[in-house]
Parts: structure tokens; C-alpha cells; sequence
């Protein structure tokens, strides 16, 4: 079950990382700021994109391993255990793109990133390795995916199932109860650190901020600047509409200085 979720979402982290960073290539998103978009819009329209999609797959996989895998257990708590497993990989998707500018390499190297990750969980599967060091593994998703797909597996073979009373079970030392927040923790902390590398790291697209960018009382408080300039424009445009016909003046103000003879 472990490759079955691996694979399932290979491809909705390579269309998610080589989207984000097309727009950022082509300077999309430098032009949908420059027109008024805001960072926290910009990134909630991607998640509730991505929501939609992950919804529909982790929906998919009950359905198909509903038939012959999954006979005991809660179908909601399954539900949604591959629900923030595909949420907390767009935390990770965030985080890579924010290394890349080229839309077809930032595709191709997150998902071998993504999938290479896996591959740790070699080193953290041996029972005799502690809680700590499989809960501090399993901030990368993929790792919390392979450890709770092997308890969701050892409940099932029981006969009794994931159920709410029996998530604080540790197997291999190692719990559901844990393998939930931790993919909640790892959504968090990797979408806030690709939010901060995308604001910091040189780039040929956009201003580069301060590595304490959000620290600063401008960064929470943009709106009194963008309000000035609204200002500004409207007291333009006042003066615009009380000089409709003269000529002198639409001149002076919208041609070059070379372009026009001014009237002594």
C-alpha cells in the first residue's frame, strides 16, 4: 500500500511544482501582483485547487481498496489519513518549488525528491529503532505514509480495524495518533519555509526580501502604502476632470518633454 499512495501522487506533485514555477517563469505572478494580488490569495487559490484534487483521489483509493484491503476499519479515519497525506505533500511541493525558476526542471527534480524520500523509511522500519527517531522521520510525508500504512495493515490483518479507540496503539513503536499530526505538523512547517525561500532566495523574477521579511511591521501592514497610492491616483485623476479641454496640460502630463511646445 505504501508504493500504491507513492505513485498515486506522482503526478499530481509534478503538475502542481511545474504550474507554480511556470507562473513564475513567465511572470505571471509578478503581473498578477502588480495588479493588486496579494501573497495570501495567491497561495489560497493553489490550495483550494489542490484540496479539490486530493479530495477526489482519497476518495478514489477508499472506494477501490474498500473492495478487498480495507474490511475493519473506519472508512471516515482511513479517509482521511490519506486525505492529510496528500495535503501535507502540497507543504512539501511549496517548499520545493521555491529552490527552482524553470518550470521542467523544478517538475522533474521535485519528484525524484519526492519519491527518493521514500526511501528512508529503510533506515527508521527496523523495530528496534525508537519512537523519536521514526516521529522526527516522519516529518517527511512520505516516510509517515510508508509507517502508518504498516499499522493501518497490522490492524487490518487483526480483524479489528483503525477505529478512534485504538489510534494511541503503538506497533513497531509507533502509533495512527502520531502519524496524523505529524502529516499535519509537516503540511505547516514545509509551507511556511517554501513561503519564507520564496521571499529570500535570489531569483531573476521579482524583489527579493530581507531574510526577516515578515518580521518587519511594513510586510503585515503593505495595505497603508497601497491605500497612499490609491490616494494619489484618485487626487490625479480629480485634476484630470477639472482640466477635461486643456490641451496644455494633457500634454505636459502625458507626453514626453520633447514632444510638446509649452505656452509661455
Amino acid at each position: 500500500m505504501p508504493f500504491f499512495m507513492l505513485l498515486i501522487y506522482i503526478l499530481p506533485m509534478y503538475r502542481l511544482i511545474s504550474n507554480i514555477v511556470s507562473e513564475k517563469e513567465s511572470k505571471a505572478r509578478e503581473s498578477m501582483k502588480m495588479m493588486g494580488l496579494v501573497d495570501f490569495s495567491y497561495w489560497l487559490s493553489w490550495w483550494v485547487y489542490y484540496f479539490i484534487i486530493v479530495t477526489i483521489i482519497s476518495g478514489l483509493c477508499i472506494g477501490v481498496l474498500s473492495i478487498n484491503a480495507i474490511k475493519y476499519s473506519n472508512r471516515g479515519l482511513v479517509f482521511l489519513f490519506f486525505e492529510l497525506y496528500g495535503l501535507s505533500i502540497f507543504g512539501l511541493a511549496v517548499f520545493l518549488q521555491s529552490f527552482f525558476s524553470r518550470a521542467r526542471v523544478a517538475a522533474v527534480a521535485g519528484t525524484l525528491i519526492y519519491f527518493g524520500t521514500s526511501f528512508i523509511n529503510v533506515v527508521v522500519q527496523d523495530p528496534s529503532v525508537a519512537r523519536g527517531p521514526k516521529t522526527l522521520a516522519s516529518l517527511l510525508t512520505t516516510i509517515a505514509i510508508s509507517r502508518g500504512c504498516n499499522n493501518l495493515g497490522q490492524f487490518e490483518v487483526s480483524g479489528v480495524g483503525l477505529q478512534m479507540d485504538n489510534m494511541q496503539l503503538q506497533f513497531e513503536n509507533y502509533s495512527m495518533a502520531t502519524c496524523f499530526i505529524v502529516m499535519v505538523i509537516s503540511l505547516f512547517l514545509f509551507f511556511g519555509i517554501g513561503l519564507w525561500f520564496d521571499n529570500i532566495l535570489p531569483s531573476a523574477y521579482g524583489l527579493r526580501k530581507s531574510c526577516c521579511f515578515c518580521c518587519l511591521p511594513s510586510y503585515w501592514c503593505g495595505r497603508g502604502r497601497r491605500s497612499e497610492r490609491l490616494a494619489k491616483k484618485g487626487s490625479r485623476n480629480a485634476i484630470d476632470a477639472e482640466n477635461p479641454d486643456d490641451e496644455t496640460y494633457f500634454e505636459a502630463k502625458y507626453m514626453d518633454r520633447k514632444n510638446y511646445e509649452p505656452v509661455s
